[in-house]
Formats: structure tokens, sequence, C-alpha cells
């Protein structure tokens, strides 16, 4: 990365779907997770009045922050040209699906100081190719290719999982359980952590591992709290948590190969 209401857990999985009717008297860092899509007015892709609108944007700068830095500091070699390929694909994949699944626990109206304090804290993450640039030449085939692996399989649990509970939800409310959720209550946290994975292999950055692990403490832990707490009103949650860990995919039972 890439990212329940009272009757469903639609809001619950970070939040991504839906829009309609405006949402009102929300305060700037309210949590959309107990909403429903029809509580929700999501505004343009592209804005400076919300959290996603912050992020959308960052999302653009991210491919062209990586094109500077190659010219900054003349780093044309093979690292930079394959960190560019996947950060500038998550990018555009981000891009896409805000037009079908957007954020919605971050869809919501901020002051613009909010909104430019979020937009300088996403680009906290450029610090990745700002290391790889000025420090790195060149890598072993074997770290690239365990990047690329562990970055693909990321992109695939992040955005399938995305569409997976807007498309489940559109047509049956309540828990989601099956394909991606049925082993992680998370699978689209646990892919955008997976594809950082697969950037700080690359970049080789110290700095970036601090980075990642402050989003991943900040601000997912409390979403998945938060999500945790949504859920648990379903009485089958209880049963879920057991057999869907947070976040690392249960392996038990093993799956049937044959």
């Amino acid at each position: 990365m890439a990212d329940a209401p009272k009757q469903s857990n639609e809001a619950a999985e970070g939040g991504r779907e839906g829009s309609g009717v405006p949402q009102l008297g929300r305060e700037p860092g309210a949590s959309n997770y107990g909403l429903s899509a029809e509580q929700i007015q999501f505004s343009h892709t592209f804005g400076t009045s919300t959290p996603n609108q912050a992020i959308n944007l960052h999302k653009v700068c991210c491919p062209l922050f990586v094109v500077l830095m190659m010219v900054v500091y003349g780093n044309y070699e093979t690292p930079m040209f394959v960190y560019l390929a996947m950060h500038g694909m998550y990018s555009v994949c981000w891009l896409v699906s805000a037009q079908f699944f957007p954020l919605k626990n971050f869809e919501y109206k901020i002051p613009f100081p909010y909104w430019v304090m979020t937009f300088v804290t996403a680009n906290s993450y450029l610090v990745i190719p700002w290391s790889l640039a000025s420090t790195t030449r060149s890598l072993h085939p074997a770290r690239v290719c365990v990047a690329l692996v562990v970055y693909v399989m990321g992109m695939y649990l992040k955005f399938v999982s995305d569409a997976q509970l807007m498309t489940t939800l559109k047509f049956r409310k309540g828990l989601v359980t099956e394909a991606l959720f049925c082993r992680t209550r998370n699978p689209s946290y646990f892919g955008e952590i997976l594809l950082y994975i697969g950037y700080l292999l690359i970049a080789k950055a110290w700095i970036g591992w601090f980075v990642c692990l402050a989003w991943w403490l900040l601000v997912f832990t409390p979403n998945i709290r938060s999500k945790d707490k949504s859920l648990s009103r379903y009485e089958a949650f209880k049963a879920y948590s057991k057999e869907a860990w947070v976040l690392i995919p249960n392996p038990f039972p093993l799956p049937k190969l044959i």
C-alpha cells in the first residue's frame, strides 16, 4: 500500500465501497466504522477536503518523485527501474480502485490544515525511494526475486480482498467469512504490509522500516481494532475470529492440494 456498520460489516474492512446520503456532523478524525454505504457521501477523487483526496494526490506524486530521484542522483540502474515499476503500478491500481471502492474510513470532511498534514504525513513513505536512489546501484538477483514475490502477493491480497468485500456486501449484508477472508480477518491490511516489505527489500532502507512500522502501529492497528469491535456485535464473530486470525492467515487446517 492500499487500504462494519450496525447492519453489516461493509465499513469494517478498512472501508471500501458505496456512496449515498451525505453524512452529517462528522468531526475531523471521526471513524466511519459502523456506518453503511448509504450514509456516506463520497467526494471527487481529487480535492482538498478529505483524507482520501490527500492520499490520492500522494499516490500521483509517488512515481513522479521516484523519477525525480533518478534524475537528481543520476541513478538509472536496474533497482531504480524495478522500484519505479512496483510503486508506479501500485499507485495506478490504487487510483483505479478509488473509482469503484474508495476508502470508507478516510471519507470525512477535514479543515485544509488537516488535509495538508495528511498529505505531508503520507509522503513520509517517500524516504524509501530517496534512500534507494541515494545509496543503491545494484542488487543480488535473488533479493529482487524475493522482493517481487512478496510484492505481487501483497498486491493480490489487497486489491482482490477489497473487491471481494465490496461485491459481496452489495448483494449480501453481514459477516464476510469466505474466500480471502476465511483465514485472516484483514487480508487488505496484510497485503499492504507485504507490498511495502517488497519495497523495503529493494531499497535496503533501514529508515524506511521505521516509517512503515510507525504506520502499521499508529494507523493500521487502531483501524483493525475498530473493525473487530464493530464486528463483535455479530453472534458468529466469536467463532469466526478463532478460525480467521487478525492479520497473518491461519495456516490450519492445511489446504487440500489434491
